[in-house]
């Protein structure tokens, strides 16, 4: 979900892995009508380095949720 317009693109996968979530933001980015600058994900395996190096190759900031803490 866009964080300024509240534009929500969705799309199914088989699969909860690196390769669809690298499949899922090249979606995200061909539908969407403006540049993305930075991308904020959870800590989840889908979005580990191959994920986040897809991202910088294309020139957009990848930033990681801090994981919940218990006090």
């Amino acid at each position: 979900m866009d964080d300024c317009i509240r534009l929500r693109v969705l799309r199914a996968f088989p699969r909860n892995d690196q390769k669809t979530a690298i499949q899922f933001i090249d979606h995200v980015l061909a539908k969407l009508p403006f540049a993305v600058e930075r991308i904020q994900t959870d800590n989840g395996q889908e979005f580990g380095s191959d994920f986040h190096w897809h991202l910088l190759d294309k020139g957009i900031g990848h930033v990681r949720i801090r994981p919940a803490r218990r006090s």
